[in-house]
């Protein structure tokens, strides 16, 4: 079935959004992703996290992506998390970085570990994005998470 123009217009004033308020997402924020099926209105939701944790010599950091909704095991064609760990001791530099991917999941995580020699401020800033399944309104996400500023001794 065609729908008219006016069909069409219309349906866009029914259709269901959330805005995020960029205001809100700061540092330390968990991010989301979302989008609906036209058809049903399912709504498909996921969460993303980046962290950074330090025990000893070692720092681990990680990012990592998870569908909430229609369920925490709704697989979709495809997850890319790359996570980067910074370094800030008078000039800021990348001194690690891991990339994951992978087809048909629910979930992913990029996570890795460094080791320090001397203490300094650090932070995780991660970058992700998805494939939804077809017919699913928009067809895939992107976005970028962090931490904050964090001195490791």
């Amino acid at each position: 079935m065609i729908k008219s123009p006016d069909a069409t217009t219309e349906s866009y004033y029914d259709m269901e959004v959330s805005w995020i308020n960029p205001a809100a997402e700061g540092p330390d924020s968990k991010q989301t992703f979302t989008a609906t099926t036209g058809l049903t209105r399912s709504v498909y939701f996921g969460v993303v996290n980046s962290e950074l944790d330090h025990d000893g010599s070692e720092i681990t950091y990680k990012t990592w992506q998870r569908m909430v909704l229609p369920t925490p095991y709704t697989r979709i064609p495809s997850m890319s998390v790359l996570t980067y760990l910074w370094r800030g001791d008078g000039e800021e530099e990348i001194v690690g970085i891991e990339f994951e991917s992978e087809n048909n999941v629910y979930e992913l995580e990029a996570e890795d570990t460094y080791d320090y020699s001397s203490s300094a401020y650090y932070r995780v800033i991660g970058q992700y994005s998805g494939v939804y399944p077809s017919g699913v309104t928009q067809p895939s996400y992107n976005g970028i998470c962090s931490t904050d500023w964090e001195y490791v001794s």
